[in-house]
């Protein structure tokens, strides 16, 4: 009974990780577009994204501090930090 518990036990814990990582609001969702975006930009491989939403951008300052923020930490991540 206890391997079946710890079996429940880590899949549940599996399901939170996978979870917490997809975007959950609006701003997770642009957050995480600004970061890949800015991951392309350094030239590295990102498969997709989805681009900025310009007029939501120039409109919603929330999801444009979002997609910015994102941006400007994943290209400082990749370009000066190599990736680390």
């Amino acid at each position: 009974m206890g391997g079946r518990f710890s079996t429940r036990v880590a899949l549940t814990i599996a399901a939170s990780s996978i979870a917490a990582c997809a975007p959950q609001t609006p701003a997770d969702e642009a957050y995480w577009n600004g970061c890949r975006a800015g991951q392309a930009d350094t030239g590295g491989t990102v498969s997709t994204y989805a681009a900025k939403d310009d007029p939501r951008y120039s409109k919603d300052a929330s999801y444009r501090q979002a997609w910015d923020n994102g941006y400007a930490i994943c290209f400082n991540e990749k370009y000066l930090y190599g990736g680390r």
